[in-house]
């Protein structure tokens, strides 16, 4: 005879790993169209400075790396500390 309590047991770990599989695939899926709609956007861009006659700049961004963590000294001069009491 079958036990049903092993058969349940079995029946949602399969639903989990096909949950689990699902949910993985969403998010591969979810990051191909990102990757497309950017490659999608670059040629798209590329094509609108070669058609207007202008040289194509590449996709960079510039970080300043001192601004980036000059707020933290601000906060931290600002900032009260703690009583011990």
């Amino acid at each position: 005879m079958v036990d049903v309590k092993s058969l349940m047991r079995g029946f949602f770990r399969q639903m989990l790993r096909f949950a689990l599989w699902l949910m993985g695939l969403v998010f591969l899926l979810s990051l191909l169209a990102a990757g497309l709609l950017w490659l999608g956007l670059w040629l798209l861009r590329a094509l609108w400075f070669k058609l207007s006659g202008r040289p194509v700049p590449p996709m960079a961004w510039q970080f300043l790396r001192q601004s980036n963590w000059s707020g933290f000294g601000a906060l931290a001069k600002n900032a009260e500390l703690p009583s011990l009491r």
